[in-house]
């Protein structure tokens, strides 16, 4: 049986697009309170989110995302210099056409796991969500920091010199 090598390059790549797919598809601020929006689950948080991102809605994506990722996402913003509105509603080439599959939720506490199908390569992402006064909220800080985490992990397998292995 003959072995598949996978490039370290391959797999940066593939955890780049992650990246992109979970800033892009997931960028949005945030507010204390919940605004009217009840999410019993971590898995209804996402939904409502998501069908804010599709429906270019910022107001309701603010009211399901962390107070630390809205201070993330005002940094980025602030970075970039532009606006966490434009943010959420620019959908840079990764536009969602419709909520993705999800499946997997898992809850610890305050801290939960939703995992949703990337529409662009068909893999399965886990999304970190927390429980701030009493609603679930998408965790985009987490999410991106954990991406960082494994593309930094991939980038320390590369060869240093071109042609080594």
């Amino acid at each position: 049986m003959a072995a598949t090598f996978r490039r370290p390059v391959d797999d940066m790549k593939k955890l780049f697009l992650i990246g992109i797919f979970l800033i892009f598809a997931f960028s949005c601020g945030g507010d204390a309170g919940n605004g009217g929006v009840q999410n019993a689950t971590p898995t209804e948080a996402l939904k409502t989110f998501l069908k804010a991102k599709i429906e270019k809605d910022a107001e309701t994506q603010k009211k399901v995302i962390s107070r630390s990722s809205l201070a993330f996402l005002e940094e980025t913003a602030k970075k970039q210099n532009t606006t966490v509105d434009r943010l959420l509603t620019d959908p840079a080439g990764m536009e969602l056409k419709e909520v993705p599959e999800m499946r997997g939720e898992v809850i610890s506490g305050d801290a939960a796991t939703v995992e949703l199908q990337n529409p662009n390569t068909g893999t399965w992402e886990k999304m970190p969500l927390v429980k701030e006064d009493g609603q679930w909220k998408i965790a985009l800080d987490q999410a991106f920091r954990e991406v960082m985490k494994k593309v930094n992990d991939l980038m320390k397998q590369m060869p240093s010199k071109p042609g080594e292995k």
